[in-house]
């Protein structure tokens, strides 16, 4: 599992706030080219490269100083235009329903990556570390001590030892329900014995009238 630095980003919300500006002005910019995102989440959080502050606050004073809106991306040089690309689909934290002391301990052991995270905190993930992520608590569940050897060797190798486990399952199992059994035919025989002494009316016959 290569690890990359992670990414330092902003928000849409976060970036509006920064600004003290309405939506319009980041429509404005995007029409510019000068600002396209990075990243989104499924529920259309928009999320872009942390030094883009620093450029919007440029544009705004030019804006300010009567700058026309086709003359910016001179002043700023054209250097600074993003290729626009499909941004990236990210989770946050909160989404990958994890408890985060669990999460926490994922990262310390390097099973998950953090694909980027914002100035306040907030940790970003590739959506493909969602279904990892439920891989890793399903293993924790059954005992299974996982290290990041185990996910960079070949997948035989966890299946190997997933099947080992899931054998012995079995023969538990099967001990189990003989045992479970064995009990209820003895609760059974426990319950038949009262009726079984002499003088004890199973059944009452009614007198005809």
């Amino acid at each position: 599992m290569d690890h990359e630095a992670v990414r330092a980003v902003i928000s849409r919300t976060a970036l509006v706030d920064a600004l003290k500006a309405p939506p319009a002005f980041l429509r404005r910019v995007e029409r510019l080219g000068l600002l396209n995102p990075v990243a989104r989440t499924a529920r259309h959080e928009l999320y872009y490269p942390a030094e883009v502050l620093e450029r919007l606050v440029h544009v705004q004073s030019l804006l300010a100083a009567g700058y026309a809106e086709k003359d910016i991306g001179h002043v700023l040089g054209r250097v600074v235009a993003e290729v626009r690309s499909e941004p990236a689909l990210v989770c946050t934290a909160s989404e990958l329903a994890v408890a985060p002391e669990v999460l926490d301990t994922f990262l310390e052991r390097r099973l998950v990556e953090v694909w980027g995270e914002t100035s306040d905190g907030q940790r970003l993930f590739a959506v493909g570390e969602s279904e990892r992520v439920r891989v890793l608590c399903a293993l924790e569940e059954l005992g299974l001590a996982v290290s990041l050897s185990d996910f960079e060797a070949p997948p035989e190798r966890l299946v190997s030892r997933i099947d080992r486990i899931e054998s012995q399952l079995l023969i538990v199992r099967i001990w189990l329900r003989r045992g479970l059994g064995k009990r209820s035919k003895t609760r059974l025989r426990g319950a038949e014995k009262p009726l079984k002494k002499p003088g004890v009316a199973i059944f009452s016959r009614r007198k005809r009238v």
